[in-house]
């Protein structure tokens, strides 16, 4: 898997929550998936209010071993809350990520809270 947006940039070390969408598309709009995904949405995720950051990687069609999704997103964020809010809510209903969202195929998505042992 490598990372394609926004290149190198590493996981910030503040904030607790963690969403993680992995993704399957069909063939025919792999390309335009791809577009949208990298160029448009990642984008105005990273914008929303509480998100620290927002990655996408890619598991090239030729890498050894095996991965179950080709695209993988991580959006790290202050705080699980972020997920809930009506501005993430609304990033996901828009009309281009609808009209994306239907030709996905084997789709998860991980809301994921910061674990910190005590002891």
């Amino acid at each position: 898997c490598m990372q394609t947006v926004p290149g190198d940039r590493v996981a910030p070390q503040e904030g607790t929550g963690l969403f993680v969408f992995a993704v399957n598309t069909e063939t025919e709009i792999e390309e335009a998936f791809v577009r949208w995904f990298e160029r448009e949405h990642l984008a105005r995720v990273a914008a929303l209010p509480g998100v620290l950051c927002a990655r996408a990687f890619r598991t090239p069609a030729n890498a050894p071993g095996t991965s179950s999704h080709r695209y993988v997103a991580t959006f790290h964020t202050q705080t699980p809350a972020v997920y809930e809010s009506h501005a993430w809510a609304t990033i996901w209903e828009d009309e281009s990520a609808q009209l994306m969202l239907r030709s996905a195929k084997d789709s998860l998505r991980l809301t994921l809270q910061r674990y910190t042992r005590v002891a």
